[in-house]
């Protein structure tokens, strides 16, 4: 039983790791999105 805790407490350690380093990425790029569709 523990050792299922500590699995899902890693798992939820990384999936926070990725969504904050992707998170950044992709606001950028829709920001960026944003702005071409705002010049036409």
């Amino acid at each position: 039983m523990v050792e299922y805790a500590l699995l899902i407490i890693a798992i939820m350690v990384l999936a926070a790791a990725a969504y904050r380093s992707l998170g950044k990425s992709v606001r950028k790029n829709g920001d960026k999105a944003t702005e071409e569709l705002m010049k036409q």
